[in-house]
């Protein structure tokens, strides 16, 4: 079946491009009209200084492969969170601050996603109306904008409407060209810098290609296997260098054992299929407003339960589902809604976690069992509500006068479920309300209700003039009254009718009323005065410019320890100001490392873990730590110790300078002699003179930052060994006289993945060449 192509629609196609591209500046209009930073939570402590940093390498002329700034050194490119190979969100941060960087890439991938929609909508067969509403609908979806903090997620959720745009084109007319175009979107989907959310598009990239062929009968066609397995064999030679970088610091990472607890972590609730209708109903997280301080129905995190479309795009959704499918004129069809239900079901079903009886097998199929935060499946099925949601205003518009009855009772039936659990969500809220008023408690009725402290506190918002908790309520009265409405007039207006409507299903929704009105707005990052002060007194000199790759000055090399979750900077917003850290904040920590200074994987809080590692003895000045920086209580873990002297309290914090610190590098036996004459990440050019102590043949050069197995060394020219010291660093060990040492890293395997890419990217030029010459003898 071929897609419709009908050009009946209220709206030309400029109008529609226009509409997708201005839309998340309307769902987040606040934040993205007056902020300078909307990186938030996991964005302002970890997205803003890897990106920052991996784009200062790059402006330097070198791969950004090693970070020197976190566990005293992590392959940058294994950990994948930051992007460097992927141009579409690294590149801002060449030209921009950090902060509008990280702007500009949400804006860009929010617009880019919803015209994917757009086009997997069009390619399936729906009207312009109804591809529209799908791209307007997963644009402002919960779940992509509860991960606007988590920026990485975002940017490879936004490539899964154009991946299973280009399965669809290759499916429905199978040639080598579409073969090249789906394997470059999930190539770029792996390289945008998330595993988790790349794994679970490739799952729905199965479950579609199985649903459509098997709907469509494609799946007997050996062209379309051969084609489908080029396009693997491309997207795994072009990822290949992120491959093997990422396989080897998992390997190394605490990742690499993980029990059931940590894997279920983020399961996704059954009763949070409520919020998903009714967002923002019973209570929200925000707390300038203190209506949404409080939620009623159960704890919510913004970031990891984030789902749903609106109780508008869920009506759609609803009519996309049950309305009988009717012909178009000239035959064709419309598009058919097997898939999103299969997609839907499934990612329902897995996103359940520990709810999820079955769970545990699912863990066992190869790659789900590497992840936490189940709920993230919910992005398979937000984007099937959305296509179903558009769907719904296809059929609408197009129905005979039975399919518009039809469509009619749906609504109302939606619309009564929808009032229903409303109205039952009221009178719960004021039930409890009673019962306590007459001085008694309710249980927590399986997490459903919380304190009746806090609820008192969020209803005592309700005094005359404030109508904040009644604003949800009323947004989705006057939404479901609208689709009514329109469903009892249909005509020629009908499209733009539900188009209009679907600005009520994001005001209806969490999201918009939180963005417009978010507090948690960052400034530009820069320095703390604090910081700047201690640098002077250390004699470091003007902090580096944001994201810089290195410190000023190669003689201060400094190592920070950051304790307290008091402190106002992470640990990896460090690298904005080049201040490297012994500890870090990144999913993939190294095991061996943490365990070597008693880390506690997975916490940021420093002041836990501080006091085993001051007991390390000499670990710090090991690792070259200079500072230790520490909320003012606790300052007594240091004050008697000989091995530091205070060096600045102020503003709440204290710095003491750890008096054993050991420069950049250093000879291990007395007779030796270290100058650094060239230092960068990921690489070093050491000048050593060795006087070997007496039965010795030579000296060990420790270099201070962790080893690798990426890591190699020569001296003057010839490979030498490199190997583990004292179980956190590395050295060298190097003949008498002078000589010449170089360090270097690179991912095992680097060479043979770059030269797989560049064969790759032969393959698909020839592919395409032999196809464009093909095309004008078809």
């Amino acid at each position: 079946m071929r897609p419709a192509r009908d050009g009946r629609s209220p709206l030309p196609l400029p109008c529609e491009v226009l509409a997708i591209l201005a839309w998340p500046l309307v769902v987040g209009a606040r934040a993205f009209l007056t902020s300078r930073n909307l990186a938030v939570g996991d964005g302002q402590g970890y997205m803003l200084g890897m990106r920052a940093f991996s784009a200062a390498v790059w402006r330097s002329g070198h791969v950004p492969l090693w970070n020197p700034f976190v566990y005293a050194g992590f392959p940058q490119l294994g950990a994948l969170q930051a992007g460097e190979l992927y141009a579409p969100g690294i590149l801002p941060y060449f030209v921009l601050p950090p902060g509008a960087a990280y702007d500009v890439v949400l804006y860009v991938h929010l617009a880019g996603t919803g015209l994917l929609a757009y086009l997997l909508a069009r390619e399936l067969g729906a009207g312009r109306g109804g591809a529209l509403a799908a791209g307007l609908l997963w644009s402002g979806s919960g779940w992509l904008w509860g991960q606007i903090g988590h920026l990485n997620v975002l940017t490879v959720a936004a490539w899964l409407p154009g991946i299973l745009w280009a399965a669809e084109r290759l499916m429905r007319r199978p040639t080598a060209a579409r073969s090249v175009l789906l394997a470059a979107f999930v190539a770029l989907a792996w390289l945008a810098g998330h595993p988790q959310t790349f794994v679970y598009e490739l799952l729905a990239l199965l479950l579609y290609v199985v649903a459509r062929g098997g709907q469509e009968g494609w799946l007997a066609s050996p062209r379309r296997w051969a084609l489908l397995l080029l396009a693997a064999a491309l997207a795994v030679a072009w990822g290949a260098p992120l491959l093997v970088a990422a396989e080897e610091a998992r390997r190394q990472s605490v990742r690499a054992a993980v029990g059931y607890d940590f894997l279920v972590y983020g399961s996704f609730p059954p009763y949070m299929l409520v919020r998903a209708l009714f967002p923002g109903l019973f209570g929200g997280w925000q707390a300038q407003w203190p209506a949404f301080a409080t939620s009623y129905w159960g704890s919510f995190d913004p970031n990891e339960l984030a789902f749903g479309t609106g109780i508008v795009g869920a009506c759609l959704a609803a009519v996309g589902l049950l309305l009988p499918r009717e012909p178009r004129r000239g035959g064709a069809g419309q598009p058919a809604r097997l898939p999103w239900v299969l997609l839907g079901a499934v990612a329902v079903f897995l996103a359940l976690g520990e709810f999820n009886p079955l769970y545990r097998w699912v863990l066992r199929l190869p790659g789900l069992g590497l992840f936490r935060v189940p709920a993230r499946y919910m992005m398979i099925a937000d984007l099937s509500l959305a296509m179903l949601g558009g769907l719904g205003v296809d059929r609408l518009a197009r129905a005979s006068a039975s399919g518009l009855r039809a469509g009619r009772a749906t609504l109302r039936r939606a619309a009564a479920v929808s009032l229903g659990v409303l109205a039952l969500g009221w009178l719960a809220v004021f039930a409890e309300r009673a019962w306590i008023a007459a001085g008694r408690s309710l249980p927590g009725m399986n997490g459903l209700l919380l304190s009746g402290q806090r609820l008192q506190r969020a209803l005592a918002t309700l005094q005359p003039g404030n109508f904040t908790l009644l604003l949800p309520t009323l947004l989705v009265a006057v939404a479901v009254a609208g689709l009514l409405g329109w469903a009892r007039r249909p005509g020629r207006g009908a499209e733009a009718a539900a188009l209009a409507v679907l600005l009520l299903a994001a005001l209806s929704g969490e999201y918009l009323l939180d963005r417009w009105m978010w507090p948690t707005i960052y400034p530009e990052p820069r320095e703390p005065a604090f910081i700047q002060e201690v640098r002077a007194r250390l004699g470091a000199g003007p902090a580096a410019p944001p994201g810089s790759a290195a410190p000023p000055g190669r003689a201060a090399w400094y190592r920070w320890w950051l304790g307290g979750q008091s402190l106002a900077w992470g640990p990896a917003r460090n690298m904005l100001w080049a201040l490297p850290a012994p500890n870090g904040n990144d999913p993939l920590a190294p095991a061996a490392f943490t365990q070597a200074l008693g880390l506690t994987p997975w916490r940021s809080d420093g002041s836990t873990r501080l006091p085993a590692l001051l007991r390390a003895d000499d670990a710090l000045a090991l690792l070259g730590v200079r500072v230790i920086l520490l909320p003012r209580e606790e300052a007594p873990l240091l004050a008697r110790d000989p091995r530091y002297r205070l060096l600045l309290a102020r503003d709440g914090f204290v710095a003491y300078e750890n008096l054993l610190a050991r420069g950049r590098a250093w000879a291990a036996s007395p007779g030796g002699t270290v100058a650094v004459r060239e230092d960068r990440p990921g690489y070093a050019r050491l000048a050593v003179s060795c006087a070997p102590a007496a039965g010795s043949a030579s000296c060990p050069v420790v270099f201070p930052e962790r080893w690798d197995p990426g890591w190699s060394a020569t001296v003057d020219g010839e490979p030498a060994a490199l190997h583990p010291y004292r179980g956190l660093v590395m050295a060298v060990q190097v003949p008498a006289g002078s000589h010449q040492v170089v360090l270097r890293f690179a991912p095992p395997g680097w060479a043979l993945a770059l030269a797989l890419a560049a064969a790759a990217t032969l393959a698909a030029g020839v592919v395409l060449g032999a196809g464009r010459r093909r095309s004008p003898a078809r």
